[in-house]
């Protein structure tokens, strides 16, 4: 009796991979050029500035302070030679990223003298202050802005005899950058929130705690969902820390609400 052959393959199963293969191989063809179109929409001329930032990212993750410190230093540098970037929301991000930098390791480096310690967390201090005073200035400048006015303020800044845009859509990368300032209009009172976080674990930290519970509830009052500072909160008034529950971690707020 001859053994059947598993690996048959009927000609309706060859059509359905056929079919199957076709649709993984036009989705993925889809995907790329999706994000492909999203990549050269992006202003060429901040390009650098985000991989400094995702370095800077990764050396305070791996606490190396002063070393994401000096890549978050080389970022603002660049931001502020761009025309239109100088005082955008993007510096408070660097701002915020470098002082969150040296809080993590005052926090975590377990080798540091006390006098070191307290270095550090002066210097996340002025950090997160110059965050904080970039954010509440760009909110009041751009919050309310329409969409039109957006358009206005920002247009003057891309000329088309500017070099960096010699093999662009110019006109994509415009409407890129409105579309991120419209968006920005939404999240730059939570990363301010974050920003009033770390300056209030700051001020916890250098037994400041009047100036720590002011932040906290400023930080609240922005972002109510903002589950470190509430934990922080909790913890400066004799509480244990608040952790979110499973289905929160899993399915968080709609951060643009």
């Amino acid at each position: 009796m001859a053994r059947p052959n598993l690996f048959h393959i009927t000609k309706g199963t060859r059509v359905v991979f056929g079919i199957t293969l076709g649709i993984c191989g036009t989705a993925i063809l889809v995907a790329a050029l999706y994000y492909r179109g999203i990549n050269r929409s992006e202003d060429p001329r901040v390009l650098p500035v985000r991989e400094l930032i995702q370095q800077g990212e990764e050396l305070s993750a791996a606490r190396k302070a002063a070393d994401a410190f000096l890549v978050f230093d080389s970022a603002l540098r660049l931001l502020h030679g761009i025309p239109g970037y100088g005082q955008s929301y993007e510096t408070g991000v660097v701002f915020n990223n470098a002082s969150s930098a040296w809080l993590l390791s005052a926090l975590y480096d377990s080798t540091l003298a006390n006098q070191e310690k307290a270095q550090m967390l002066q210097t996340a201090r002025f950090l997160a202050d110059s965050s904080i005073r970039i954010y509440q200035s760009w909110i009041r400048a751009w919050d309310t802005m329409s969409e039109d006015q957006i358009r206005e303020k920002t247009v003057p800044f891309f000329k088309h005899d500017d070099p960096a845009f010699s093999d662009r859509n110019l006109r994509r990368i415009v409407e890129k950058r409105i579309r991120d300032i419209q968006s920005a209009q939404k999240e730059t009172p939570r990363r301010l929130s974050v920003s009033l976080t770390n300056l209030g674990t700051i001020h916890r930290h250098l037994n400041q705690p009047d100036s720590a519970l002011i932040c906290f509830t400023r930080a609240l009052e922005l972002w109510p969902e903002n589950a470190t500072a509430k934990s922080n909160l909790n913890v400066l008034k004799g509480g244990a820390p608040v952790k979110p529950s499973i289905i929160r971690r899993l399915f968080p707020p709609d951060k643009n609400r």
